[in-house]
């Protein structure tokens, strides 16, 4: 892994790419061992802003309760007063 698309490769992504094209399948990482490599742990980290999350999932409610509105109108409301 000498090539130059290689250079900006992490020693760590290098190290897991090494250790999952191991010939020897006695020496090879499993898939379990692979995700609990330091490199994959280190990028899995994901970040969540809460506060994001919650109007998020408030929108997600209210957007939820007017399609279910808004069905119950155009189901309860005779065809003649619907909008065209």
């Amino acid at each position: 892994m000498d090539d130059e698309e290689w250079e900006t490769i992490s020693d760590q992504a290098i190290d897991l790419v090494h250790k999952l094209l191991e010939y020897d399948p006695s020496k090879r990482i499993s898939a379990s061992q692979a995700l609990q490599h330091d490199w994959i742990l280190e990028k899995s980290v994901v970040k969540i802003d809460n506060n994001l999350a919650r109007k998020t999932l408030s929108n997600l409610k209210n957007f939820s309760v007017s399609i279910c509105l808004l069905f119950i109108f155009y189901r309860e409301t005779p065809s003649s007063n619907k909008p065209p």
